[in-house]
């Protein structure tokens, strides 16, 4: 009877202790993400929507671009929904952005205002992007309008405020300050 106990026990215990050490083996790529863990997230599948848009975003982190470009593609590809394929489109443009190819990301923007539809969220998100773009190259009134359509649609106080603030800071770099 003891020898059953004991033997019930050491089968309980490796039990657990693989469950413990194959939940640290199998985090998701979006755990890894949130523990900066990027080049441990890019060693999971990448079959589905999800963890090929958590690819894009570790590739994105560790300045991949290329890389990240072509798993924010694949994951417009494999969304199955209107939300999947406009985060995965928004992404592809702040890619763009951040590789420093301003003049592709701001027609990629423009264009993606088009395929949001009637998602207010999306088109916000687009338009201030397309804003802090025209910052970058300097045309500082066109960014100011960019953000003012966007406060129009923004959803809550926290998006309108901070709309206004970057149209103040487009007025201010341009010294109008009267406007800002």
């Amino acid at each position: 009877m003891k020898l059953k106990i004991k033997f019930s026990l050491i089968i309980l215990s490796i039990f657990f202790s693989n469950n413990i050490i194959s939940k640290e083996i199998n985090k998701s790529c979006d755990e890894l993400l949130r523990e900066n863990k990027y080049e441990e997230a890019l060693k999971t599948k990448k079959a589905e929507y999800k963890a090929a848009f958590c690819h894009g975003q570790a590739h994105l982190k560790l300045h991949h671009y290329d890389d990240a470009l072509n798993n924010f593609k694949l994951a417009n590809k494999l969304a199955k929904n209107d939300i999947d394929h406009a985060m995965a489109d928004l992404f592809e443009g702040i890619t763009l952005k951040e590789a420093n190819k301003l003049d592709e990301a701001l027609l990629y923007f423009k264009n993606s205002i088009s395929r949001t539809g009637v998602n207010k969220t999306f088109k916000r998100l687009n338009l201030v992007e397309i804003g802090e773009i025209l910052l970058l190259l300097t045309k500082h009134e066109e960014a100011a309008n960019s953000f003012l359509e966007a406060y129009g649609l923004a959803a809550n106080d926290d998006e309108r405020a901070f709309n206004l603030d970057r149209v103040a800071f487009a007025y201010a770099s341009m010294r109008n300050f009267t406007k800002a």
